[in-house]
């Protein structure tokens, strides 16, 4: 998004989340083999395993063409999203929730996605950052005044 103050977070790897995410995504091809008799089960729980590890590796560590990249707020209250194979997308103004260790960001596109960014994704200022746009709407105004050098 082009603009005077914007203000872009360059968004990290989790491990923590991609773990979650794969220990979610096993616990459900658990439930599939004790519920699915037989080989039919154990294929569901590995299909559901191979989703998991694929899920880990976009949303969690970031890798892949669809895996975000940065968050890019502006001073008028727009923010966008930038992909990792060049693509940017705009958040849902008012489609943000807050909590403590963690932000969803709802993102506009023919699909409903969301976009979870954890605290360990960010150092501690850009997330209070990101955290206080998701609740007021807008970025703090000294968050997005340019710093002096």
């Amino acid at each position: 998004m082009s603009g005077t103050s914007a203000l872009r977070l360059e968004l990290r790897p989790s491990r923590a989340l991609a773990a979650a995410l794969a220990a979610a995504h096993v616990l459900a091809g658990a439930c599939l083999v004790l519920v699915v008799p037989g080989a039919a089960g154990i294929a569901l729980a590995t299909l559901a395993a191979g989703l998991g590890a694929a899920t880990a590796w976009e949303r969690g560590l970031l890798r892949g063409r669809h895996a975000v990249r940065s968050i890019e707020l502006q001073a008028d209250g727009h923010a966008s999203v930038d992909f990792a194979g060049g693509g940017s997308v705009p958040a849902v103004s008012g489609g943000a929730r807050a909590g403590r260790y963690w932000v969803i960001l709802e993102l506009q596109q023919r699909s409903r996605r969301h976009l979870l960014v954890t605290g360990d994704m960010l150092d501690p200022a850009p997330f209070r950052q990101l955290r206080l746009w998701a609740r007021w709407g807008r970025p703090p105004a000294a968050a997005a005044a340019p710093l002096d050098a």
